[in-house]
């Protein structure tokens, strides 16, 4: 059969594909060497599964294990304390949440243990217990994060979690309480980063605990700190959208020398400042 005999039973074929999509000889060969594309994108594909089942193979090792030696009684303990309830809260929100948000299948199979488990909004709900138990019995946050509650002695809380705890206490509106967990989270998470080799995730962790502190000093009318953090926060991580949102606040933030003056004109600038529905609650 000779080539041009060839190259005119490619182009019958080809006129007939559906859609006719392929139209020319060319084409047709290209076909040829495009499964190795292909093969590739699938090699990645059983990557990806493989580093996600290898993960949750080691969440499932971990869970298993504090389950297994943990009893109920240790259980009964640890809820009753501020922080282990804190942490069981988190548990189901955080850790057994993004478990179910990376594996779709099993988050429909679990739908229905799932209606009586905590929820976000528990968890924020916990973040401000803690705030309100801070509030109540004039605890330190140093002793709190350390899970020394005027001498009823727990778990401690993690780096993370006072990070947590600060931002739901800027957006309750506990601003000298939002100062007081944000400047630990700044430094529990350095530290924490000092200790396990700094990563983007970590960095951007600081910067947004760094913005959200600088807010917090600029609505409690102490710029030059704002200032001070910000300028700290953006050698962190730039990026953080709180960062970016305080220095929007300080480029429109009258001067220093007019902080406290109480008139019409102020307050509704503040309002529009804020841009927050809830208030300074001292």
């Amino acid at each position: 059969m000779s080539q041009s005999t060839l190259a005119v039973m490619v182009l019958i074929m080809t006129s007939y594909c559906k859609g006719e999509v392929f139209t020319s000889s060319e084409k047709i060969m290209e076909l040829a060497t495009r499964e190795r594309a292909l093969l590739d994108a699938l090699q990645t594909h059983i990557n990806a599964e493989y580093d996600n089942l290898k993960a949750l193979s080691g969440f499932l090792a971990e869970r298993s294990k504090v389950v297994r030696v943990t009893t109920d009684k240790q259980h009964a303990l640890t809820a009753e304390h501020p922080n282990g309830a804190f942490h069981l809260i988190k548990l189901y929100t955080r850790d057994w949440q993004n478990v179910a948000v990376a594996n779709p299948i099993f988050n429909k199979n679990i739908a229905h243990l799932k209606q009586n488990l905590p929820t976000n909004d528990d968890f924020q709900g916990a973040c401000t217990a803690l705030v309100r138990l801070q509030r109540v019995y004039k605890l330190d946050v140093q002793d709190m994060y350390a899970g020394n509650y005027a001498g009823y002695q727990g778990p401690p809380l993690d780096p993370e979690d006072t990070f947590e705890v600060g931002r739901q206490a800027f957006m309750d509106g506990y601003l000298n309480e939002s100062v007081q967990w944000l400047e630990l989270a700044v430094r529990a998470l350095k530290e924490e980063d000092d200790r396990l080799g700094s990563s983007r995730y970590h960095r951007a962790r600081r910067g947004q605990a760094y913005g959200l502190l600088g807010r917090a000093y600029y609505f409690l009318n102490n710029t030059e700190r704002a200032h001070e953090t910000h300028k700290l926060g953006i050698e962190v991580d730039s990026q953080a959208g709180d960062l970016i949102q305080l220095q929007k606040e300080l480029d429109e933030a009258r001067p220093t020398s007019v902080y406290g003056q109480v008139d019409d004109e102020w307050s509704e600038d503040m309002s529009q400042l804020c841009s927050r529905d809830k208030t300074h609650r001292v």
